[in-house]
Formats: structure tokens, sequence, C-alpha cells
């Protein structure tokens, strides 16, 4: 008996199935590899955003830290001293730490005249550039009084700060303006010893404001040293400063795409910045690159199957469909888990949302107030009953040191309650009395717990107060 045609073809049926398996599997892996390319430009668009922060926050913390050395005014040169060392030991790439001050002229020639007796003034007023010259007279000078840290990149106390030319707008915009400001970058040739530096200029009290030297290549690595990836490169450019040098470059592992390169612009005092994150090719195909082996394995292992099960014919065949019911009952399993992770999720979600409320509620009701302290003991979080019973709005106490609300009679048992509630770690209760504001005391029952966690010890406390009778 003849075969029929269609059936003399079915030994050879793999062959389609293999070279379409084939075809198929080789679409999925390059569509795996476009997706992975999109997720990790995604990766590096959130690695960006996060640089730009972090510099936005350290920037905000270099003004506030020259704002700490600038107001008050420092009572004597040892007092500026004493700050001045503080800073420099907490901010990397703070070389130096100047104070600047006005003085008139009849100023300068009683120091000429009686050098020693000024509290800290320099005798000689010198002008830019090296090797120093006596200034030129004129009604006022604006001084270089104190300096502390890298002589190197510190200015000569003497100095009469607004004869260097690329110090004058910004000292004149700090100045006139009251704003801070910044210069660019100066290379500087002292003794054989290269370097660079720039200078942030922070308005102090009265004629006087205080210079942060910052070496920026040493600065913004500090920075960003946590936040670079091997795999993506970062540079920032001083676009204020018309040169194509970068203040700091952080290389990166392998080959470059700069045309997959993220910019953004912030502010540096006065001057426009500029961060580029550009990653390399191996960064980009990472993700596809990883799902790659799975891909090609499913695929031709599916393939290899699907065309052994056509030259097997029959006998595979219902092995094949014994196969996809298992996968279909698989499937639905799982489908099955996932609606009930669903559901549970929809549910602990509520809960939380019912147990934020009940926390407000109860602190609505307790008719007290709950407060929250950093470890330098400032308010970091203050709840709205504040205003019922010291007639304070919390956001104008936000930040600020909780002592300040304590009377002065109480001061020294409130400290000694934090520390025992540290030390101990238990809810500790004092009687005391905060302030108004008239500065009435209001007797007030304080609870404090410490907040401890296993690696960084105490981070903080937290506090509720209630109103008692006197």
């Amino acid at each position: 008996m003849e075969t029929p045609a269609r059936q003399r073809w079915l030994p050879w049926l793999w062959l389609p199935m293999l070279a379409g398996g084939l075809l198929v599997t080789w679409l999925l892996a390059l569509a795996a590899d476009r997706h992975g390319t999109r997720v990790m430009g995604h990766v590096l668009s959130e690695q960006h955003r996060g640089v730009i922060a972090l510099l936005d926050q350290r920037i905000d913390q270099l003004m506030v830290t020259g704002r700490l050395l600038a107001r008050p005014a420092p009572a004597s040169e040892q007092a500026f001293r004493v700050r001045a060392r503080q800073l420099l030991d907490q901010v990397a790439g703070l070389a130096a730490v100047e104070y600047l001050q006005i003085a008139s002229h009849t100023q300068r020639l009683a120091l000429a005249q009686a050098p020693g007796n000024d509290d800290g003034w320099p005798s000689q007023f010198n002008a830019w550039p090296p090797p120093m010259q006596p200034a030129e007279p004129a009604q006022q000078y604006l001084i270089v009084r104190w300096v502390e840290g890298d002589e190197h990149l510190a200015a000569a106390p003497g100095l009469v700060a607004d004869s260097v030319p690329h110090w004058q707008n910004p000292l004149l915009r700090t100045l006139g303006q009251g704003v801070v400001t910044a210069t660019g970058r100066t290379n500087l040739h002292r003794n054989g010893r290269h370097s660079s530096a720039l200078r942030l200029f922070v308005p102090g009290s009265g004629d006087a404001l205080a210079s942060l030297v910052i070496s920026p290549e040493a600065w913004l690595q500090a920075v960003l040293a946590d936040n670079h990836f091997g795999a993506v490169e970062i540079t920032v450019h001083d676009l204020s400063q018309e040169v194509k040098t970068a203040l700091v470059t952080l290389p990166a592992r392998g080959e470059t795409l700069p045309a997959q390169a993220l910019r953004s612009e912030f502010l540096f005092g006065d001057r426009q910045w500029m961060v580029t994150s550009t990653p390399t090719r191996a960064f980009l195909q990472q993700s596809g690159a990883d799902l790659q082996p799975p891909v090609w394995l499913a695929g031709l292992s599916l393939t290899a199957l699907a065309s052994a099960g056509l030259a097997l014919l029959g006998r595979r065949l219902r092995q094949a469909w014994r196969h996809r019911e298992l996968a279909e009952a698989q499937g639905a399993r799982l489908q099955q888990q996932l609606d009930n992770r669903q559901v549970e999720k929809s549910i602990l979600r509520q809960a939380l949302i019912n147990s934020e409320q009940r926390s407000r509620d109860l602190v609505a009701l307790s008719g007290g107030f709950v407060c929250e302290l950093d470890e330098r003991q400032h308010v970091a979080y203050l709840s709205a009953q504040v205003a019922d019973l010291l007639d304070r709005a919390p956001t104008d106490l936000a930040d600020q040191p909780f002592q300040t609300l304590v009377a002065v009679s109480d001061r020294g048992r409130f400290e000694a309650t934090l520390q025992a509630a540290r030390r101990e770690k238990t809810v500790s209760r004092i009687d005391l009395h905060l302030l108004d504001a008239d500065d009435d005391p209001v007797p007030i029952t304080v609870r404090v717990a410490a907040i401890i966690e296993p690696l960084s010890g105490c981070t903080g406390y937290r506090l509720t107060g209630q109103p008692r009778e006197t």
C-alpha cells in the first residue's frame, strides 16, 4: 500500500521546526537584549538623579558650614581657629578657612605704628599679585584677617582680598547682595607644588564674611565616591568658567558611550556646574547579557524537544500533551498564588492605613503632643497638638534645639533623663515646665525613649508630653 504523500513528509517536519525554533529564539534574544538596554537606561537615569541630589545636599551643607563660621562673628582669633578646625575635620576636601573683614585707612595706620595690639589684625596690608607689595592707600580695605588650614592654598593674612582679580565680582555680590558666591577654579604653583582650589564666599555679620577654600577634586571625589558605579563615568564641569577641563572625572572601566550620556546643571554658589554620567557599553548591555543565556537555553531546549516530538510522532505527541497539561496546571497554581498575594497585600495595606490613622487619633485624643529628636537633640518632628499647649507652631520649632523649650531650672534634669533613657534603654518620665510663646512655664509630664540602632547606636529620642496640674 502506497504511503500517502502527506505521511511521507512527516519524518522531515523536524527540519522546518528546527529552523523556525532557531529564528524565534534569535528574535526573543534580540528583544531581551533591547529590553535589558532600556532597563539599564532607567538605572543610569536613577543613578544620575541620585548624584544630582547628593551634590545639592552637600552644597547646602557647605553653605550652612560657612554660615556657622560667619554668624555670629568669632569673638577672637582663637575662637575662629577652634571653629575652623572643627569644620576642616568634618568636611573632606575643605582645605582652608579664611575670615575677611573691612578695615579703615585710619585703622591701617594705627596697626602699622603699633603692631601686635590689634586682637589678631595683620599689621601689613598687602596687594595681589605675589610677591606681595604694600597696598595702595584707600578709604577702606577688605582684609584677610584670619586663616586656618592648608598654607599652600590659603591666602596670607593681611591680603587685600579685592585686589585679587578673580575674587572681585564674587566679593562684590556677597557684600552688596548678601548672597553666597563662588570663584572659578584656579591652579596654584607654590614651592614646586601644584594644586587647585576655589572659594565659596559666605556673608557674615556686619562688614565680615567667611571664605571656604575648597579643593574641587578632593571634595567632589569624597562626595561622589559612594555613588560611583565602576561602569559609569562621572564628570563635573564648571560652565561659568569657559574651559573644557573638568573639575573632576571619575573614570569608568570599559568603552564609554558619549551618545548615551546624561547631563544636568546645578548651582554651586552662584556658578553653574554640570554633571555628566556616561555609561559604558558593558553597563548598558549588562542586563541583556544576563538574559541571553537563559533565553537561548530555553529556546534551544524547546526547539530540540519540539523537533524530537515530531520525529517520534505519535509516541512523543502524547508526552507533549501531558507536559502541556502539567505546565498549564502549574501556571494556574502560580496564578492562584499571585492572586492570593495580591489579596494579602491589599489587606496589609489597609491594616497599615488603619494603624496610622489609629495612631494619629490616639495622639489627638490624648491631649498631649508627640515629638522626635535627632542625635543633636534638635526637633525632627513635632505633632500639631503642641500649638494648643505652648501656643507655638510646629513649623517654627523644626530643627530647633528642644532644650530651648525647657525651662532653665529643668534643663539639667531633662538632660539627665535623656541620658538615663539612652543608657537603660527604657522609657523615662520627668515632670518639668516647657516655655510657651510668651516664655511662660507650662507644667508638662514628658516621657522619653531613646532610638537605638544595632550599628549606629543612639540616633535620637522619641518624646510624649501630657499637661499636668501644678
